[in-house]
């Protein structure tokens, strides 16, 4: 495999991560505020908005190191 397939490997992997922990994240801050999921709900998606920038950053990033394979 090359560099390129393992970046994307690592970034498939993350998501669930990063997801999850913020819905851990969430569920503290749920229990400790009384704030009905909304906190959950927040986690979630604030994982998710953090994936999708970070994974905007890599693809611009692989876009300059490797510009003769434009398609």
């Amino acid at each position: 495999m090359d560099k390129k397939t393992l970046v994307y490997i690592g970034l498939g992997l993350e998501l669930p991560g990063l997801i999850l922990a913020f819905i851990f994240l969430g569920k503290y801050l749920d229990d400790r505020f009384s704030l009905k999921g909304m906190a959950i709900a927040g986690g979630a998606l604030a994982g998710l908005i953090i994936w999708v920038v970070h994974l905007l950053i890599v693809i611009k990033q692989q876009e300059k190191d490797d510009p003769k394979e434009t398609k």
